[in-house]
């Protein structure tokens, strides 16, 4: 952890950038794709039929 916070902190001040919160599912938002699917297999092997339908 403290590695993490040395490394955000170095670029920070290297790039003279303020800090910036991305969010609790920031990385979710990014890889949205890989996520659903994930999360449908592990469905699928705990014994589920999964039909995926996108929200308009």
């Amino acid at each position: 952890m403290g590695h993490t916070i040395l490394t955000v902190v170095y670029h920070l001040l290297n790039k003279r950038q303020h800090y910036v919160e991305l969010g609790a599912d920031y990385f979710d938002g990014r890889k949205k794709e890989i996520v659903i699917k994930q999360s449908i297999k592990r469905l699928e092997v705990l014994g589920c039929k999964v039909t995926i339908e996108s929200i308009a």
